[in-house]
């Protein structure tokens, strides 16, 4: 998607479909094997902000912040719609614990400004966070991000982030 110049060409990108039975049909028997265990189940909705990154190149994302903000919403929208969906989808087969993910830190704090991560990211894992909330109140969901990230740890409490992941 790097010398993608539209919102039509993303909207007729072939995105993978998740949602295909064959990929999530053994769902809710692995997750009663691992409760049969004494174990809790896990799954991952991870990747919003990298996927979208790897797609369009992170320089190309970041200018679209700034230059074509449209794009980067139909982009960003895209990608997020899809982990939204993996996550309900988790939690409809009873995963007690929901990792998502996003490496937003470096060594030295964000990868972006936190109002561009508040603004291109944060409402999209909200949206993910709630839904999967809705279909399971009582799921633990965890975030992890490589780096130094402590100025959105606030904000990832607010949205319904539980623990830690390392």
């Amino acid at each position: 998607m790097r010398d993608f110049t539209s919102v039509r060409q993303i909207d007729e990108y072939p995105f993978p479909d998740y949602l295909e039975d064959w990929r999530h049909g053994h769902l809710e028997a692995e997750v009663r094997r691992l409760h049969d265990l004494g174990y809790p189940a896990s799954g991952g909705a991870r990747w919003i902000f990298q996927t979208a990154w790897y797609l369009r190149s992170r320089e190309q994302l970041f200018l679209d912040f700034q230059d074509n903000p449209e794009f980067a919403d139909a982009l960003i929208s895209r990608v997020a719609g899809i982990r939204q969906q993996q996550a309900v989808r988790l939690a409809e087969a009873g995963i007690d614990v929901l990792g998502t993910t996003d490496d937003i830190g470096m060594q030295t704090g964000l990868v972006v400004h936190p109002n561009t991560w508040r603004r291109w990211i944060k409402p999209h894992l909200a949206a993910l966070i709630a839904a999967a909330k809705r279909v399971n109140p009582r799921l633990i969901v965890g975030y992890h991000s490589d780096g130094q990230i402590q100025k959105v740890i606030p904000d990832l409490i607010e949205i319904g982030v539980d623990m830690w992941i390392y």
